[in-house]
């Protein structure tokens, strides 16, 4: 028997849809009107205005302040619509002020670090593709967060002591893809495993085991699986078919396929759901997602697509708003999350219509820049944070000709880590630390060497708060009691070389050897 009040809420929404069909085909079939098919100056309008001021309506949303952020750049940057060097200016200082002392983002100033403002923190600041934006990012505190939300069966929190659900997997993942970080092996298997278990009888992807299929955690389960297996390959490992458990792909394409809904045009979330604009992406990006794994796993399950037509009609004709922004279904108002993930959906469709067409109509259609699948911002944004092309960050604020070869030596596999970024962060900290002390150095190689050992005894002091348990008040006062000191002449102790372990002060001391893993420390692993 049908729910009566879903049967009559579908039967409501599928009037208003036929109403906005009939007046849009009809009404141009009588006068040769064409369709002006996307509208990219009023949503630019729209979304540049909510950037500086939200209306009160959006007072709710205080804890989602990254969010906001996100969807406007995001939807700015499908629209290829540059950002000011004021706004960029703002928007970094506003999500600095969102960044925990003890890692990650929250959903505002002095709010606790989540994983899903951390996501939607760091994929903005990627999308403005400014060193500046990049710098402000607490690495090594952020990784501190991840392995606080971590837990053992492969599942993340949301926040520390927080809910488990798909989306912390997701927004890690993401976040570690977009800034190099790493995780190690069994943390890869074990998450792998948990995302398996969140498939459900119907075949897709519950927030937890046993939970019911849904849309969005359908996307982040499959996003996540595609980041896990470019993770296994940077790792040296086969990632075969095997590799995913318990995982029933032909089911996953089938329930996919049945979420389009065939008089919309759009998708649901979930089965027996209304038709939601937001869904043409979390939906949407599925099918690419299926089609990128299919050929990475050399499947062969048949590749197959949505009906785009359909969903572009549905988002351009019944969510496109003539004064701006999408709504999520006729009725409704419009607003920045179905405004973000409508044009997201858009794009995805505009990828498909290229890749299984050659007629260059549809682009002109659709002036969208494509979007990544996986991450949802486009490829331009990710290249620029993921290739690690930063080498004009040396010369922009360091002046000592050894400082600039440093930073060309130690880009790539070394002693320090294989980022440039991180490199020209510790380069910074010893620029700062040789001024303070008048030091100079008659080669490169005497820098080099000096400078290795500075990084070094940086995270001595870091990790194991060395600065206070000898009373030091600076980390520069610090710095200098280690500084003709090799690595291993340092004890949490004192400054005199010690045996491996020794009673110091009354405590066990030992000897702080950095650890060493593929030609260099990386601080920025998940242990």
């Amino acid at each position: 028997m049908f729910d009566d009040f879903l049967f009559i809420t579908q039967k409501k929404v599928e009037k208003l849809v036929r109403r906005y069909y009939e007046c849009h085909f009809m009404t141009r079939d009588e006068v040769d009107i064409p369709f002006e098919g996307l509208l990219p100056d009023v949503h630019t309008s729209y979304l540049l205005s909510s950037l500086m001021n939200l209306p009160v309506s959006y007072e709710s949303l205080d804890a989602s302040g990254p969010w906001l952020v996100f969807w406007i750049l995001h939807s700015l940057e499908l629209l290829a619509v540059k950002i000011s060097e004021d706004l960029s200016s703002k928007v970094i200082s506003y999500l600095k002020s969102c960044q925990s002392k003890s890692g990650g983002f929250g959903g505002g100033p002095d709010q606790l670090p989540h994983l899903a403002p951390t996501y939607a923190a760091v994929a903005a600041l990627c999308i403005l593709k400014k060193n500046e934006a990049f710098e402000i990012i607490d690495r090594e505190n952020l990784c501190k967060f991840f392995a606080k939300c971590f837990q053992s069966d492969g599942s993340f929190t949301m926040h520390d002591g927080g809910e488990t659900d798909i989306r912390g997997v997701y927004c890690a993942l993401s976040v570690c893809r977009l800034l190099n970080l790493k995780f190690k092996s069994e943390k890869i298997t074990s998450i792998d495993r948990w995302i398996s278990e969140c498939q459900t009888y119907e075949g897709g992807f519950g927030a937890t085991p046993s939970c019911e299929a849904h849309g969005g955690y359908t996307f982040c389960g499959l996003a996540s699986y595609s980041m896990l297996y470019d993770l296994k390959n940077a790792n040296g490992e086969n990632f075969q078919k095997k590799s995913f458990p318990n995982i029933d792909l032909p089911k996953l394409m089938k329930w996919v396929s049945y979420k389009q809904m065939s008089f919309e045009g759009g998708f649901q979330g979930r089965t027996n759901k209304l038709v939601d604009a937001c869904y043409s992406f979390w939906q949407g990006a599925v099918f690419p997602l299926l089609y990128s794994l299919n050929r990475k796993l050399d499947s062969s399950i048949a590749n197959f697509t949505f009906d785009t037509n359909a969903l572009e009609q549905y988002i351009l004709i019944c969510c496109q708003k003539p004064t701006g922004g999408f709504i999520d279904k006729p009725g409704k108002n419009r607003d920045l999350y179905h405004t973000a993930y409508a044009l997201s959906g858009l794009s995805i469709t505009k990828g498909e219509m290229t890749k299984n067409s050659n007629d260059s109509d549809d682009e002109d259609f659709i002036p969208l820049k494509l979007t990544d699948p996986v991450i949802n911002i486009t490829p331009e944004a990710i290249e620029n944070a993921v290739s690690l092309k930063m080498s004009h960050l040396a010369a922009s604020d360091v002046k000592d000709p050894y400082e600039n070869e440093l930073f060309r030596k130690l880009t790539g596999p070394n002693d320090v880590g294989d980022d440039p970024s991180v490199v020209h962060h510790y380069l910074k900290l010893w620029h700062d630390f040789k001024n303070a002390q008048g030091r100079k150095f008659e080669n490169f190689d005497d820098e080099k060497k000096r400078f290795l050992i500075f990084v070094d005894n940086y995270h001595k002091i870091q990790h194991h708060n060395l600065q206070y348990k000898l009373g030091l008040s600076t980390f520069t006062m610090a710095v200098n009691q280690f500084a003709d000191k090799e690595p291993h002449e340092i004890c949490c102790g004192g400054l005199k070389p010690r045996d491996t372990e020794k009673k110091c002060c009354g405590k066990i001391y030992t000897v702080l050897t950095p650890k060493r893993e593929n030609a260099g420390y990386d601080p920025f692993i998940l242990e």
